[in-house]
């Protein structure tokens, strides 16, 4: 299966009144050409008062799907991500892993399913070791590094391997809302709130309303406190940008077999450390100018020597080496270079250096942007232009303002006013998306013309 058909099947499930499809709707949404060849598979899946459960149809399609391993844990997140916020609680992670797992042991005979209380243990634990700010929530980054980093998880899907190199590491955002699913996640976390109540509780008479409880749970979940990592600076992130855009040449991936032929020198892996960084410096100050230029942050040189002996040394080399032959990865995104690079910082303190790289990498894009200035052709596409609003863009109204490109994108006033100028229908309140595209797209055309006109 691949990904577009498995959305467009997940899409029509969720719009189902309830979480479980009678024969019918098995056999009109996965489209069996037979109803015979539709029966017995139906029967495979023990059908209760003539329904099954279609989550643990649907989550071991995913596993066995077409994709790359990544886009594969990016999509079953979603799925399972029933009101589309971006975050698992720990009601929908048990529903994740019980559906999966009972999945799994009705496609594969030879799978072993774990008792309902074991499930529940094991989902709790694992939920509780990636949730490290205590916040009762999962984003889909700290997922994803955990899916990078977990050599089980990568087992499971290695059976079913994938020639797919494109990566998607975004949350899909499926229309509609699934009440059935959003109904379930509440009764589940119902239950499980009820047994944390009866493990912690020590006095006889009952606990508050429950229901004012759960509201003020919510509300508290809504607000995740930022707080500095650990081991992790901007240096951190600053150094890991440039290493991996001069290891990839540019690209949005890294060639993992190249990767392991720069690793097995050490003398050359250092090298090739040291001189990303000084061309990343240089290539800064001449795309940026004096009044607009972003120094490298401090501590820069004490990082570059740690990351030396980390690129250098074996670890690295053994973790990349086992990506790639578990099939999850031949090509490496930027996460998943900081993930083999720092395998024990906790995820949420990944987070904080992917965001501070997308800040980096936004305000390189900002700078090629202002080419647009010069009369200069633009070297952007259009996930760079998505990537610019994305870190730029924090009210999200979709426009990037002078403040904006000010305080943000780290340009000085006078630059972000002329930008704003030049490429602005209504200059009062910022630049779309749609007018940075036009601008790019014209460029292209330009460009195309003068091609035309040579030959």
């Amino acid at each position: 299966w691949s990904r577009q058909t498995l959305c467009e099947l997940f899409e029509d499930l969720r719009m189902l009144p309830h979480m479980s499809m009678n024969f019918a709707d098995f056999y009109r949404l996965l489209r069996f050409r037979t109803r015979e060849l539709a029966e017995p598979i139906f029967a495979l899946f023990e059908p209760v008062d003539h329904r099954v459960p279609y989550l643990s149809i649907i989550g071991p399609m995913v596993v066995m799907s077409d994709q790359h391993y990544i886009s594969r844990v990016s999509l079953l997140f979603s799925m399972f991500d029933f009101n589309s916020q971006g975050l698992l609680n720990r009601a929908e992670f048990f529903i994740a892993a019980r559906s999966l797992l009972r999945g799994c042991a009705i496609f594969w005979q030879e799978f072993s399913l774990p008792a309902h209380a074991e499930v529940e243990r094991m989902a709790m634990s694992l939920f509780s070791s990636i949730d490290g700010d205590k916040s009762e929530l999962i984003t889909m980054g700290e997922f994803l590094t955990f899916a990078y980093r977990s050599r089980l998880f990568r087992m499971l899907m290695s059976p079913f391997s994938s020639t797919r190199t494109t990566i998607y590491e975004e949350p899909v955002h499926f229309a509609g809302r699934g009440v059935a699913l959003e109904m379930s996640e509440k009764r589940v976390a119902k239950q499980l709130e009820k047994k944390l109540q009866h493990q912690i509780r020590l006095t006889p008479d009952p606990i508050e309303d429950p229901k004012r409880l759960r509201k003020s749970l919510l509300e508290s979940r809504q607000r995740r406190q930022w707080r500095q990592p650990r081991d992790l600076t901007r240096a951190h992130a600053w150094v890991a940008l440039q290493v991996f855009h001069h290891l990839s040449k540019g690209d949005r991936l890294l060639d993992a077999g190249e990767l392991l032929q720069t690793l097995t020198d050490d003398l050359r892996a250092a090298a090739a450390v040291e001189e990303a960084v000084k061309l990343s410096a240089r290539d800064l100050q001449e795309l940026s100018g004096q009044a607009n230029r972003q120094d490298a942050p401090e501590g820069v040189s004490k990082v570059l020597q740690q990351f030396c002996l980390l690129f250098g040394g074996g670890h690295v080399r053994t973790r990349v080496a086992s990506l790639r032959n578990d099939g999850a990865c031949k090509g490496l995104s930027l996460r998943a270079f900081c993930c083999v690079i720092w395998p024990r910082v906790p995820e949420m303190d990944m987070e904080t250096l992917l965001g501070w790289c997308k800040g980096y990498q936004a305000h390189r894009t900002l700078i090629e942007l202002m080419k647009v200035l010069k009369q200069e052709d633009l070297e952007l596409d259009a996930e760079d232009i998505d990537e610019l609003f994305d870190a730029l863009d924090r009210n999200h109204d979709g426009l990037l303002t002078v403040d904006e490109l000010h305080k943000q994108g780290h340009l000085d006033i006078n630059s972000a006013r002329r930008l704003v100028e030049k490429l602005a229908t209504d200059r009062m309140h910022g630049i779309s998306k749609a007018e940075v595209r036009a601008v790019v797209q014209q460029m292209d055309q330009a460009f195309r013309e003068q091609f035309r006109a040579i030959f």
